[in-house]
């Protein structure tokens, strides 16, 4: 029988008996207050070493799991000085590196804001379409086309802003959360494969309605995501048939949309 693999646990250790390859963590010193981009790293060189020095800690967190070989041992044999290298410059170039990093990272935030609060009056927009085609508006349809023209061009040049709101996103994906996501997905997918702006238009105004026959099915059913009845299912998927329907009882919708809005669940073959 093998012995069990024995697992070192994180412990203090003073700066003095760092050396390369032992893995750290500063618990005792916060971010903005550093030169390293994180606070958990593995020593790779010696001006690291020296830089670590000149900080005002006395010591850090070993983390052995993580290290190539563990700290000095306590004693003279051992505590030998460090090479005389210029960490100077190494200094400053990694202050240099943090502080654009933070500036970046501060940008990121911004445009995250932005993106967030243009994709709530967005989506506020998209309930208001959603539910005024559903209800026969015909005044609605020009309107779609108008929203088509100016929906892509900013969630296109932000589009990972629109991702991370999408990922992160906490609220129940209901029938006019799922509209806006999918329309952003498939916009960004029609960008990728080069499609021209009228075929972006119509792509945006399909992905926009293309569960609006889900208008017709009972919500219990159309926003269930499991554990389904063959009846349940069997009227589910009717909802593209339906989409078709009601908006073809409007005026001057584009075929594309008809045809995106029925086969929006055909697979490719």
């Amino acid at each position: 029988m093998s012995m069990p693999e024995l697992v070192i646990p994180e412990f203090r250790v003073p700066v003095s008996r760092l050396r390369v390859g032992v893995f750290i963590r500063l618990d005792d010193i916060k971010w903005y207050d550093h030169p390293f981009l994180f606070k958990s790293f593995k020593i790779t060189n010696e001006k690291q070493l020296q830089i670590l020095r000149q900080l005002a800690i006395q010591e850090v967190i070993c983390v052995p799991a993580r290290s190539d070989v563990l700290p000095l041992k306590e004693g003279p044999e051992e505590s030998k000085p460090l090479e005389k290298v210029d960490s100077q410059d190494s200094l400053e170039e990694l202050w240099k590196i943090k502080q654009e990093r933070a500036l970046r990272l501060k940008e990121r935030q911004e445009e995250i804001a932005r993106c967030e609060k243009r994709y709530a009056e967005t989506q506020q927009q998209v309930s208001r379409l959603i539910k005024g085609i559903t209800s026969g508006s015909t005044a609605l349809v020009q309107e779609v086309g108008e929203f088509a023209d100016t929906f892509s061009s900013y969630f296109l040049e932000n589009a990972d802003s629109a991702l991370h709101l999408m990922r992160v996103s906490t609220q129940d994906e209901g029938l006019y959360h799922h509209a806006m996501n999918v329309t952003v997905l498939a916009m960004m997918l029609g960008k990728e494969v080069g499609l021209t702006p009228e075929e972006m238009k119509s792509l945006c105004q399909g992905a926009l309605l293309h569960d609006i026959g889900k208008s017709r099915i009972d919500k219990k059913v159309a926003l269930k995501e499991k554990g389904f009845t063959r009846a349940e299912l069997d009227f589910l998927r009717l909802h593209p048939k339906y989409g078709v329907e009601i908006l073809a009882a409007l005026q001057n919708i584009p075929k594309p949309i008809l045809i995106i809005v029925y086969q929006h669940h055909e697979a490719w073959n």
